[in-house]
C-alpha cells in the first residue's frame, strides 16, 4: 500500500479541494461519492468530516461541509421539492456555502437559477411544491419577468414532468450561446456560464475525476462517474 506522502500528487488537489470555499457543490457531490460510495449520502456531517481529516490531513472548510450537506438533503430527499425552507436554505448552501438558518435570507434569482442546474446535475427532479413555484414566480416577477417570458432554466420549476436531462441541455446551451439581449437574462446567463464554467474547470483539476467534465452536463453525476471510470486517489494507486 502506498503511503500518504507517495501519494501526494494524487491527494494533494482532493485535499486542496476539500479546504476551498469555492468548490461547487457538484464536484464536492463528485469527490464524496467517488471516495466512500453513494452510503456516505446517509452519512452524519462529523463523520463525514473525520473521515476526510483521517484521509486527506486536511480541516474541510465550512463551506465544502454545507455544501455537502445540502447535496445530501438533495440526493436522499424529496425535500427541495416539497419545502419552502428546504428549498431556500439548499438554493442558498449550493451557492454561497451557507444556509442562512439564522436569518432569513431568500436567494436571489440567479442563485435560484444555479441550484436548478446543480440538481439536475446530479438526480432526477421531481414536481415542486405550489408553495416553491409561487416563491419562484415572485422573485423572477420582482426581477421584472413576466409569467410568459422568463429564463428557461426557471422552466423546470412550473413543469409538470420536470426533466433533468432538459434542465442540464438548458445549461449546455447558455454554456455554449450565453449572450442574451434582456438585461435581467443576460445576468442569469453570465452567471450560469461563470459558475459552470468553474464546475467544469474544477473536475479537470482533479485526478480521477478528470474526465468527468466531459460527461456531467449530458448524464448527471452518478452516471457520468461510471462514463469517465472515475476514481478516488487510493484507488488510483493500488
Amino acid at each position: 500500500m502506498a503511503t500518504f506522502e507517495s501519494q501526494y500528487s494524487l491527494v494533494g488537489p482532493w485535499a486542496e479541494m476539500w479546504q476551498n470555499p469555492e468548490a461547487d457543490a457538484t464536484v464536492l457531490n463528485a469527490m464524496l461519492i467517488s471516495k466512500y460510495g453513494e452510503e456516505a449520502l446517509d452519512w452524519d456531517p462529523m463523520t463525514i468530516r473525520m473521515e476526510i481529516q483521517d484521509d486527506f490531513h486536511v480541516e474541510p472548510a465550512a463551506e465544502v461541509m454545507n455544501k455537502i450537506c445540502a447535496m445530501q438533503v438533495v440526493m436522499t430527499s424529496a425535500d427541495f421539492f416539497e419545502r419552502i425552507d428546504a428549498f431556500l436554505n439548499v438554493c442558498n448552501a449550493l451557492s454561497e456555502g451557507d444556509p442562512f438558518f439564522e436569518v432569513f435570507a431568500p436567494p436571489e434569482t440567479e442563485e435560484i437559477a444555479y441550484a436548478l442546474a446543480a440538481v439536475a446535475m446530479n438526480r432526477d427532479m421531481l414536481p415542486f411544491n405550489p408553495s416553491i413555484r409561487r416563491y419562484v414566480k415572485e422573485a423572477l416577477k420582482a426581477d421584472g419577468f413576466s409569467e410568459d417570458d422568463f429564463p428557461e432554466i426557471f422552466s423546470v420549476v412550473f413543469d409538470k414532468q420536470p426533466s433533468a436531462k432538459d434542465t442540464r441541455h438548458t445549461v449546455a446551451t447558455i454554456m455554449i450561446e450565453p449572450t442574451a439581449a434582456d438585461e435581467n437574462k443576460k445576468n442569469i446567463s453570465d452567471m450560469m456560464t461563470k459558475n459552470v464554467g468553474i464546475m467544469l474547470r474544477q473536475f479537470n483539476a482533479l485526478p480521477g475525476l478528470d474526465k468527468v467534465d466531459s460527461y456531467i452536463l449530458e448524464q448527471g453525476i452518478l452516471t457520468a462517474l461510471g462514463s469517465a471510470n472515475a476514481t478516488s486517489p487510493d484507488s488510483q494507486t493500488q
